[in-house]
């Protein structure tokens, strides 16, 4: 009997997957294989605790897609305020009643692996991490060699401009570089009689108090002079280096600058921007959802973030990612939804599609880097995106909002300045040492 077109396209299909799940499961496709040996179908029930994206976009997208394949499992996903998730889900894991999987931040690994249960290093080599993800996922989230978290995506801090206010001010595209950036300040910039910021060129130089994520972008600057921020259990950005870039970060809110145009007093760099009180503000792409809540109308674009070397890009991570706990009851099941929600392309399309959110997969990353596009901006700056090890990201925050602000009141010298938030970020890192 001869075989139709059609008839030997699906078998020639069958049988591919059956070789591909046959190298799955004996392991020389390594990484993908089940944690157990009792073969690739999942089942039970698995809780996942996440923040930031809603259940319905969750159940929509991650979960919907999960249970296509496998029916027979049960997920139930609750999202938390970001204001109280990590503290409840310290408490709930140590309590015994955590969930099976959670959303962990990129900086969280020192002080939570011990909770997290790791992939182990023969299913999931360095080697094999690195062809998956951009370099930054190593250094986050893999521990003497096990990798403990696959993230969902790559957020990097990228520049919003408002357009109609660069072009009235004759400015044909947006900066590249800081020396760009500083040199269209006094055509942005306008002050009141008193000679105080009433619209400010670019939200830079202040600290958290009213630029949302201040504090990343100082340490943005800071890498991209060269600093090393830590250096084994000790702060290393206390040096030359280091007082070259918190100056220059700073100088941007000292009225005796050329490049004055930030102030202390003045409006959250968010709000004065959807407000058309501010023509430049760095950010996250997580941010776009509420610039476009807070003003509908607002004629805004997205460029790469400025650089000192535009041949040497830095920029900076912020992301998400997904964690097994290392007590559940079910684990099996939630590696399948973490490989499912992380490794599987079209799954990830369809979450990235819904959040409005960079890819963390190398494929999905080539498959954007090229368009025009915002997320062709984000895409390319995953590639070259840093980040450094904080501990606690909220008292990072504080220690660098205190330094900005003690600069900038005259109460501290730079140098001083500096000095005070490297023994704060110090005893940060004591408490969780590099063995």
């Amino acid at each position: 009997m001869r075989l139709t077109r059609t008839q030997v396209i699906l078998a020639g299909i069958t049988l591919l997957v059956v070789v591909v799940l046959v190298l799955v499961f004996t392991g020389v496709i390594p990484g993908l294989r089940p944690s157990n040996p009792g073969g690739l179908l999942y089942s039970g029930e698995i809780i996942v605790w996440g923040v930031y994206d809603s259940e319905r976009d969750i159940q929509d997208t991650l979960i919907n897609d999960f249970l296509i394949s496998f029916p027979n499992v049960q997920v139930n996903y609750v999202a938390f305020s970001p204001s109280t998730y990590e503290s409840e889900l310290i408490d709930a894991l140590a309590a015994g009643r955590g969930p099976d999987v959670f959303m962990v931040h990129n900086s969280w690994l020192p002080k939570h692996k011990d909770k997290m249960m790791p992939i182990p290093a023969e299913e999931m080599p360095m080697s094999q991490v690195r062809s998956l993800f951009p370099e930054v996922v190593e250094k986050d989230l893999t521990y003497g060699g096990q990798l403990y978290a696959l993230p969902l995506y790559i957020d990097s801090l990228v520049m919003f401009y408002n357009r109609p206010m660069l072009d009235r001010a004759g400015i044909a595209s947006a900066p590249k570089t800081w020396e760009e950036l500083i040199e269209i300040i006094p055509k942005l910039r306008q002050l009141d009689k008193s000679g105080r910021i009433d619209t400010a060129a670019v939200a830079v130089g202040g600290s958290n108090r009213n630029i949302d994520r201040g504090s990343d972008l100082l340490a943005q600057i800071m890498l991209q002079y060269g600093v090393d921020m830590t250096n084994g259990n000790y702060a290393g950005f206390d040096d030359a280096k280091g007082e070259a870039a918190v100056g220059f970060y700073t100088n941007f809110a000292k009225p005796s600058s050329p490049a004055y145009t930030w102030d202390l007093s003045f409006l959250n760099s968010i709000d004065a921007f959807t407000q058309e009180r501010a023509a430049i503000v760095f950010n996250y792409a997580y941010q776009i959802p509420t610039i476009e809540a807070k003003n509908p109308f607002l004629d805004f674009g997205i460029a790469s973030m400025v650089q000192f070397k535009e041949a040497i890009p830095v920029n900076y991570a912020n992301y998400w990612a997904l964690a097994v706990s290392n007590t559940s009851q079910n684990a099996n099941t939630a590696w399948g939804f973490v490989f499912s929600s992380t490794l599987n392309e079209e799954v990830s399309n369809h979450y990235l599609a819904t959040v409005r959110r960079p890819g963390a997969l190398r494929q999905l990353i080539g498959q954007t880097s090229t368009r025009t596009d915002a997320l062709g901006v984000f895409s390319r700056q995953a590639l070259t995106a840093k980040s450094w090890r904080q501990i606690d990201t909220a008292k990072v925050d504080t220690a660098f909002g205190q330094m900005v602000e003690s600069i900038l009141q005259g109460q501290l010298t730079i140098k001083a300045a500096l000095r005070q938030a490297g023994e704060k970020v110090t005893a940060l890192l004591s408490r969780y040492p590099i063995q």
